[in-house]
């Protein structure tokens, strides 16, 4: 299992950046960021919020408790979502296959617009 720091340094590369940025987006001091990669120092929990939303993952993936980064947005969370529609109604009526299906396409549409959102550094998002 890949440690805490591992995990901030493979984000951090697949981004492009250097720690000097990352620290910059962070408002911290370089070597603070460079002992959290070192595994020297723990993130308290403001700067662990801040890089789940400058990386764009959850902290359990940061805390290595799982080894997928957005695990909420998987296909397989969002088939159980539109399985569990089978049970809602939208005005009284009973939402039919057919509208499950167009709505699991919706949405796997919209993660995949914000994944290419999160990817583009000139989406004009600040980050910090």
């Amino acid at each position: 299992m890949m440690s805490l720091g591992k995990r901030l340094k493979y984000l951090r590369k697949k981004k492009g950046w250097t720690q000097q940025e990352v620290a910059d987006r962070l408002s911290i001091l370089r070597v603070t960021y460079t002992y959290y990669e070192n595994d020297k120092r723990t993130p308290d929990l403001n700067v662990l919020v801040k890089l789940c939303n400058l990386f764009s993952v959850c902290s359990d993936f940061i805390l290595g408790l799982t080894n997928d980064p957005n695990p909420y947005a998987s296909e397989e969370n969002l088939h159980t979502i539109i399985s569990l529609s089978e049970k809602l109604s939208f005005d009284d009526k009973e939402i039919e296959s057919r509208d499950r299906k167009i709505i699991l396409k919706t949405i796997k549409h919209a993660l995949e617009i914000m994944e290419t959102m999160e990817d583009d550094e000139d989406c004009g998002e600040d980050n910090e």
